[in-house]
């Protein structure tokens, strides 16, 4: 498995979903974005993309340096298990039968050991880190003064209420709302408040087809921007989500249709489902699994 890279790791999730892709007039986000900021869009397209992603976080944990806490578990089991081997070889008998079935026992248990312990480590926590939350995102922003690109969140939303202290302890400004989950598939989806009103609804259909080569390139590309999120304060902070479609143990196009709460994505209130005949793109949404992925730290983006 590849183990991501970032710097000052929090923690890290696996992540299973779909991320749906919106265009909205460039002249809109432009506008709503100085609204918040000395912020900007780097592209001059006459439509830009939001994306919009559903998340199924599983077998999170945090993380010491770039080594997370599941990884140290199993760790602490192989030198445990070094520990039992020793400790056989000194109480065994010189020779004979007690000693070929002391250190037989202590060889098997020594091989079990690691993964036990891992599994602990994913006990432990997986009451507070399996959840739902969505994250939408516009890509390609930059800041007053700089060409640097990052992913401006427009808003979040979960039903973890660890999630939603962490964002407002840790100050991601991420501003994480709870919220009601209904997901029967990645093809079908809604998001509802905690009252009962509706805020994303997806519906859509698996395409019989592979993706190509650089099919992706865009939307890949986007995910590697950092973050950039709004405190109440008003603060820019930013943070890295570092992941890739390409760690993905598996990785669908979609066609469909979104429903969108008013103001949840600047100037758009429905995403039709377009005919495949008319689409400029071979999907609307991708559905991903087991991508693993690792938060950093944030710190003040200005």
């Amino acid at each position: 498995m590849t183990r991501l890279q970032v710097a000052a790791p929090l923690s890290s999730a696996a992540l299973s979903g779909v991320l749906i892709e919106i265009p909205c007039p460039r002249t809109v986000l432009t506008q709503w974005l100085a609204e918040r900021g000395p912020l900007g869009l780097a592209s001059k397209a006459a439509k830009h993309p939001v994306y919009c992603e559903l998340w199924s976080v599983r077998d999170g944990g945090l993380c010491v340096g770039n080594v997370s806490q599941h990884d140290l578990w199993e760790a602490g089991g192989r030198a445990s298990g070094i520990a039992m081997r020793a400790m056989a070889q000194m109480c065994a008998p010189r020779q004979g039968p007690l000693r070929d079935m002391l250190l037989g026992n202590a060889q098997a248990g020594a091989e079990r050991l690691p993964g036990l312990f891992r599994s602990f480590s994913r006990a432990l926590v997986a009451p507070l880190s399996t959840y739902f939350e969505t994250m939408t995102w516009i890509p390609g922003v930059t800041l007053r003064g700089s060409q640097e690109p990052y992913s401006f969140v427009v808003g979040m939303f979960t039903d973890s209420a660890v999630a939603r202290w962490a964002d407002v302890a840790f100050g991601y400004g991420y501003r994480k709302q709870p919220a009601r989950f209904d997901v029967r598939s990645p093809e079908a989806f809604a998001v509802r408040a905690t009252n009962g009103a509706p805020l994303i609804t997806f519906t859509g259909e698996l395409l019989d087809a592979s993706l190509e080569t650089g099919a992706l390139a865009g939307v890949e590309r986007a995910v590697q921007y950092p973050l950039l999120g709004l405190t109440p304060s008003g603060a820019l902070a930013r943070s890295t989500l570092k992941r890739s479609f390409a760690t993905a143990e598996s990785l669908a196009p979609l066609r469909g249709a979104v429903e969108l709460a008013p103001g949840l994505v600047p100037g758009v209130r429905r995403r039709p489902a377009p005919s495949r005949s008319r689409s400029r793109k071979p999907y609307d949404a991708l559905a991903f699994s087991n991508m693993r992925a690792v938060v950093s730290y944030p710190k003040p983006a200005v």
